[in-house]
């Protein structure tokens, strides 16, 4: 049965649509077609949109009181949070969003309709017994950060899917936040213990993290299917970060054109990413401008054509921005023992005086 609140929608949007109609329908056919055409169209996808709203699961008062639920997991009550907000900005624009941004909310309401199920339906594989059987006695937590399995894997293999042809010139990684800790901070951690593992009802699996908090989901195909969690080592640590790294030779020498060659792949992947897609805003909208290259010790250096260069200095790192007078540069070399480059946002990188 449809909720009634949906059913109260659906009757508030088509007789918005009965007495008006789509403007600019109007304005571009004469009278008669508008209202019998522009009318009709409104009628129909309005009803679709909400009727596939409640099929995936969802109302606005299930989203309203999920999104305050202390029971439910964090990652799970804040997207519940938004997208309650985004359905009733919809439903107030009487449903005039554009086909893209429609899908995109009927997509994540079915995915969060599942995981809120999973999650209410799973109580027992949450238990703290559960985790310590994954993880070693010793190293089993006492609090734990818990987010979508398949939420955080299916956006991997959608950006690893919308990378060019070709030999691919960067690698894609998440990134875990840790409070309190500053960037040069964050750079230079390596987990004492366990870091990241993933938990289903039958799965449990440990995943590295590479110095700088770095780490890469593997695909586990029972906690997909499960709709199990990633959990982190900190109840604090609750977000985590999408990051471009370029991927350096074994001589730590490469031609710069190959620097702009690796950020035009990311480009490639940015032009691709839809306008409504929420969780990957910034990855859409940063320039990527920058190069971070950051060093086990401080004897580190960027070579540009053999001279050290350095843009910035953030720790054990060196940046090097993007700038048109350097596109005559032959060679770029990482001298010293190098960790990781990555791309950057220069606009947090005060450039070096």
């Amino acid at each position: 049965m449809v909720p009634n609140n949906v059913i109260a929608a659906g009757v508030f949007l088509l007789a918005l649509a009965a007495h008006g109609g789509d403007a600019r329908a109007r304005q571009a056919a004469p009278p008669v077609a508008a209202a019998e055409q522009g009318v009709a169209a409104d009628y129909e996808r309005a009803g679709r949109f909400i009727y596939a709203f409640h099929k995936a699961g969802m109302s606005l008062a299930a989203l309203k009181a999920a999104g305050k639920e202390a029971a439910l997991s964090p990652g799970l009550a804040g997207r519940a949070h938004h997208l309650a907000q985004h359905y009733e900005r919809i439903l107030a624009a009487q449903v005039t969003a554009p086909d893209e941004e429609l899908r995109a909310v009927l997509d994540e309401a079915a995915s969060l309709g599942a995981a809120i199920a999973q999650w209410q339906g799973s109580a027992a594989a949450k238990e703290p017994a559960a985790a310590a059987d994954s993880l070693s006695a010793a190293a089993a937590p006492t609090e734990e950060s818990e987010l979508p399995y398949r939420h955080y894997l299916e956006l991997q293999r959608q950006l690893h899917g919308y990378l060019p042809p070709g030999p691919a010139l960067v690698d894609l990684w998440f990134r875990a936040t840790y409070p309190g800790m500053d960037e040069a901070g964050r750079d230079a951690y390596v987990p004492r213990g366990w870091a990241v593992a993933v938990r289903s009802r039958t799965a449990h699996q440990l995943v590295p993290m590479r110095r700088g908090g770095y780490f890469s989901l593997p695909a586990i195909q029972a906690a997909y299917d499960e709709r199990g969690d990633i959990l982190l080592d900190d109840a604090g640590r609750r977000w985590l970060g999408i990051w471009w790294t370029l991927r350096v030779p074994p001589g730590q020498r490469m031609p710069y054109a190959a620097i702009r060659e690796a950020r035009a792949q990311i480009a490639a992947v940015q032009a691709k990413i839809s306008a409504f897609a929420r969780y990957l805003k910034t990855v859409k909208r940063s320039p990527y401008d920058g190069i971070k290259a950051c060093f086990h010790d401080d004897g580190g250096a960027i070579l540009v054509n053999g001279k050290a260069v350095a843009d910035a200095v953030e720790g054990q790192c060196k940046v090097l921005f993007d700038d048109p007078a350097r596109d005559g540069a032959d060679m770029v070399e990482f001298s010293g023992a190098l960790d990781v480059v990555s791309f950057i946002d220069g606009r947090y990188y005060p450039r070096k005086r």
